[in-house]
């Protein structure tokens, strides 16, 4: 079988860092392989270099274009832990609408404090800040993957403890729009969001340590 040259190989994997910034070397290197690997295959069968890097290069250009800004993660990656985390968005988006519904259909009779809703809301926020903070280095686009969305939802982290605070307050609890038992469905699943996606950072972070020993 037909093998690329030293300088050829170089020559992809220079490619796949100035045009889609693949900085993670291990993942760098894989992809490089797959793509070496089809471009001899070509070769096999009597194709031109050339011809064969341009349509192989051309198949991978969508997989391995950046989602979230030119320095951002893959297209491939993101499709891999959607596809992975599939059931646990499905269970998630079925709990928090079966618990809301119990609420506004007032088949549950349960009215919490919303001191309970408040430390769960502030539970959330810290550990979010926690790992930020702790995991700051990505180590793979997994690990930054799930950094981002942890970051994106801190925003709704910092709404929620602010409308907790205001049902803190007796005068204006009847002013708010949310009931005290649809503000604590609210601060469980989203201190089970945070806590998910954390998670997954940890667990893509020890991943990351596994491989490089």
């Amino acid at each position: 079988m037909k093998k690329l040259t030293t300088k050829q190989i170089l020559e992809i994997e220079t490619r796949m860092i100035q045009q889609y910034d693949l900085n993670f070397q291990a993942f760098r290197d894989e992809v490089v392989d797959h793509i070496a690997c089809e471009i001899e295959e070509y070769l096999e069968q009597g194709v031109e270099y050339t011809q064969a890097k341009q349509h192989v290069l051309g198949k991978w250009h969508f997989e391995l274009k950046p989602v979230l800004g030119k320095q951002g993660i893959p297209t491939c990656i993101v499709k891999q832990l959607y596809r992975k985390d599939a059931v646990f968005y499905l269970v998630f988006f079925l709990l928090f609408l079966m618990s809301w519904l119990l609420g506004s259909l007032q088949v549950l009779e349960f009215t919490p404090t919303p001191w309970v809703s408040f430390g769960c809301f502030l539970l959330a926020f810290l550990i979010s800040v926690v790992v930020q903070k702790r995991f700051f280095k990505q180590k793979s686009y997994e690990m930054k993957f799930y950094m981002h969305v942890l970051g994106s939802v801190m925003l709704v982290n910092i709404i929620s403890l602010t409308v907790a605070m205001f049902h803190l307050r007796k005068d204006i609890t009847q002013d708010v729009l949310l009931t005290p038992y649809h503000l604590f469905v609210v601060a469980v699943h989203l201190l089970i969001l945070n806590v998910f996606f954390a998670s997954q950072v940890m667990q893509q972070y020890r991943k990351v340590k596994t491989q490089s020993i």
